[in-house]
């Protein structure tokens, strides 16, 4: 198994081989377009654990809150137990059927699956818990569990008061920054960015 560092140079030079031609958002339409979508992204565990790398350094702290070596091992399969889908795949819940009742299934499915909505868990989570409305993902603050006593990435998604589709395409958009800064790629706007989540249908509501 690679380690962190060469896991970063293999990434970096992917990157720039892979854009290097065409622009970022092209490329990104094109993976959302499959079933998946971005949970269907073969580099989508190292990706949001660089993400939460850099949300540990800005914290300054030196404790790590997710292992490489545990995140990675795990099968596609059981990944809803380190991916979370914060809107989730099965969202029976009213909290997120009023929010989210104007969207098509195929929409449902685009938001469910957008970079934005998928978050690094500090330790693996029944899916059932998964399913809750949002306000009850936050936090149990007697059983000391929920986002605000996860990952550095959790807890920056626990800051926020609610979570539609605007909270989901602002969370892309902020993931699709660092990575263009992380991995030197050519600078888009946010409209561009919104399409390269697959949520260009929200520009022209």
């Amino acid at each position: 198994m690679l380690n962190t560092e060469q896991l970063i140079t293999y990434f970096e030079n992917a990157a720039n081989e892979l854009f290097k031609e065409t622009a970022i958002q092209e490329h990104l339409s094109d993976w959302v377009k499959n079933g998946h979508g971005y949970y269907g992204w073969h580099s989508i565990k190292y990706f949001l654990y660089e993400y939460e790398l850099h949300l540990q350094q800005q914290s300054k702290s030196k404790r790590e809150k997710i292992s490489w070596k545990d995140f990675s091992i795990e099968s596609y399969s059981d990944d809803y137990e380190s991916i979370e889908h914060i809107y989730p795949q099965r969202a029976k819940d009213p909290y997120w059927t009023e929010r989210f009742a104007a969207f098509s299934s195929t929409q449902k499915r685009l938001l469910r699956n957008s970079l934005g909505n998928l978050l690094a868990l500090a330790k693996p989570r029944n899916s059932s818990l998964g399913n809750r409305g949002f306000p009850d993902k936050l936090g149990d603050d007697k059983k000391m569990t929920g986002y605000r006593y996860g990952s550095f990435s959790e807890i920056e998604v626990s800051n926020s008061l609610e979570w539609g589709p605007e909270d989901i395409v602002k969370r892309g958009i902020k993931l699709l920054t660092f990575m263009e800064n992380r991995w030197n790629l050519p600078k888009t706007d946010n409209l561009q960015k919104t399409r390269a989540l697959g949520l260009g249908f929200l520009t022209k509501k």
